[in-house]
């Protein structure tokens, strides 16, 4: 988690002051947002991707790189609908191995 925060702190440290103001985004920043906003943020596993992954409005390519971790054991940790910060619009989302803990912190476009 602290590594996914960082992908947005660092650069908004060291490419942004008060002359050259902006926001990065990073997945744990997005799922934040999304949640300030009131939107559902989903725990997706083998046992309720049937009904979970309908219920999202983000871009299909990461609809399927959800479908195909989950299909061999992963969990997936994304928020309902996309959202936009600093010109940019999309989903943050974590795809996790639930015994091991690894896991990838990614933001759909993969920027």
């Amino acid at each position: 988690m602290m590594t996914s925060a960082l992908e947005h702190q660092i650069p908004e440290q060291f490419f942004t002051n008060e002359d050259n103001p902006g926001e990065a985004v990073s997945a744990v920043k997005a799922l934040a947002v999304a949640a300030q906003q009131g939107q559902k943020i989903y725990q997706i596993t083998q046992a309720n991707i049937n009904t979970a992954l309908p219920q999202l409005t983000i871009e299909q390519s990461v609809k399927d790189e959800i479908a195909a971790s989950v299909a061999v054991g992963k969990e997936a940790t994304v928020s309902q609908s996309n959202i936009t910060v600093a010109g940019w619009t999309g989903a943050g989302y974590i795809i996790s191995d639930p015994e091991t803990g690894a896991g990838a912190y990614r933001i759909s476009g993969g920027s």
